[in-house]
This record gives structure tokens, C-alpha cells and sequence, in this order.
């Protein structure tokens, strides 16, 4: 009499469970390692972009670290709107300097807990705030904004990463009413 739970031509039940369960636990184990590897990547943050009266945009985005190491940024790039240009005012080294990518390397983001007191002012240094001011190509009054912002782990073998920060802008009564004079000319 033949065993009701193996099959001479194939898998068993009990073989298919274990793959079942091999499989589940791999796939398991993938998601706890991508969590744990990311654990110490710093937290990107973007307020919501906003027209200033001269017609460029301000943008405030936060880096904070949540890691042991200290982070260096490496440079800041504007790929959207297209041919756009950007500066970073409250920088000194970068005042007054627009363009489509600025170097940044002189910016260290240290590990997380880490604060600079003076008297009775505290000052966390495991974050950064960064105003930036885009300065939209002529005839551009909507749309999405792209900043890609590449740092690096301050140590001897530095881990690089890149990270997208996307925003939508709408169009001010004022830009609007200039696009809808430009279309009746």
C-alpha cells in the first residue's frame, strides 16, 4: 500500500510546506535586514514649498541624523523644473551663489543626541535646516519641484546615498493672471 502523502512523480505536502515556509521566512528575513540596514539613514524633511514676491520660491527642507556617525553632505542638485538654478542664502560660503548643483561638503550632520550648549542657549547639532531659494526658469508658473541630496557617512569607508525629494507647487493668482495675459497677446 502506497503512502498517501508522498507522490512518486512530484513533491509531497510536507515538501511543499517546507518550501512554503522557507520561502516565507527568507522574504521575512529580507524586510527585517532592508529595516535594520536603514535604521541609521538620516530623516529627510520638506515643508511645503511657497512663492515669494520676487517670483522665487523658497523651499525649507530638515536633514536630521539618527545614527551614531556623523554625516557629511555632498552636494544638493535641482532637476526639476528643468532649467532652474538655486542658492542657499543662511550658508555663507554659497550667499549670493546660484546654480543647478551646489557642493556642500563642508557640512557635517553629527550623530544623533549630540548638542552644542553656550550659556543657556542649547543647540542640537544632529540636524540642519536648509532654506533653499529657487529661482524658476522664465515662463514657468506650476508644477514639481525635484532636489536630489547626496550624503556620505563620515568614516573611513564612507557609504554614499542619494535621496529625491519631490514637492508640488501651485501657481499664485499673480503668476496666473500674467500666464492668462501672455495667452491673449
Amino acid at each position: 500500500m502506497s503512502n498517501p502523502m508522498s507522490n512518486s512523480q512530484g513533491w509531497s505536502i510536507a515538501d511543499w510546506i517546507t518550501a512554503v515556509a522557507t520561502s516565507a521566512t527568507a522574504v521575512i528575513g529580507l524586510f527585517a535586514y532592508r529595516r535594520s540596514s536603514r535604521s541609521g539613514d538620516p530623516i529627510i524633511e520638506s515643508d511645503e514649498p511657497r512663492w515669494l514676491e520676487s517670483g522665487n520660491i523658497v523651499w525649507r527642507i530638515t536633514v536630521r541624523n539618527r545614527s551614531a556617525m556623523a554625516h557629511r553632505l555632498l552636494t544638493a542638485h535641482i532637476s526639476k523644473p528643468k532649467d532652474a538654478r538655486f542658492s542657499i542664502p543662511q550658508i555663507h560660503s554659497l550667499a549670493g551663489m546660484t546654480s543647478k548643483i551646489l557642493d556642500l561638503s563642508g557640512i557635517t550632520i553629527y550623530p544623533a543626541g549630540t548638542a552644542w550648549t553656550a550659556g543657556e542657549r542649547r543647540q542640537e547639532i544632529d540636524q540642519i535646516e536648509l532654506s533653499f531659494v529657487v529661482d524658476p526658469p522664465p515662463g514657468w508658473a506650476a508644477g514639481k519641484l525635484r532636489l536630489e541630496l547626496s550624503l556620505a557617512d563620515k568614516s573611513s569607508r564612507p557609504r554614499q546615498r542619494r535621496f529625491v525629494i519631490s514637492k508640488l507647487i501651485n501657481a499664485t493668482s499673480n503668476k496666473t493672471s500674467e500666464d492668462i495675459v501672455k495667452r491673449i497677446d
